[in-house]
């Protein structure tokens, strides 16, 4: 949905339970002429469905996210200063759900972390 508009994924690298990227964000996308014009804010929704693509993309599943127990947004991310980000997913596969606990960073600073299950869409 938002993958290769807002953000193209760099990397990407799956080992066992752990999903690794890194996406570049496009700073002149026309979401941030609304938020916030003069001061670009990637917003907290898009940074869980770039999660949500990230994890789809690399498990090759279509998803649906059923319930966030913990959402923290740390940081804000102003795609004209910071304009990649680490994504990082410890994930477990129970049946046809997805619990992950995941990290957006920005270097070494932390600017959301998600505890979630997702679900596979039939």
């Amino acid at each position: 949905m938002l993958k290769n508009s807002l953000f193209a994924i760099t990397t990407i690298a799956r080992q066992e339970m752990v999903i690794e990227a890194v996406v570049t964000i496009n700073a002149d996308d026309e979401i941030f002429e609304g938020h916030f014009p003069g001061h670009p804010v990637l917003p907290g929704a898009c940074m869980l469905q770039i999660i949500k693509e990230v994890l789809q993309e690399a498990l090759g599943e279509q998803l649906i996210l059923k319930k966030a127990s913990s959402i923290k947004f740390l940081m804000q991310v102003d795609p004209t200063i910071i304009n990649s980000l680490k994504i990082n997913i410890n994930y477990k596969k129970i049946d046809a759900s997805v619990e992950i606990i995941a990290a957006i960073m920005a270097g070494e600073s932390a600017c959301l972390k998600l505890k979630a299950i997702f679900v596979k869409l039939t």
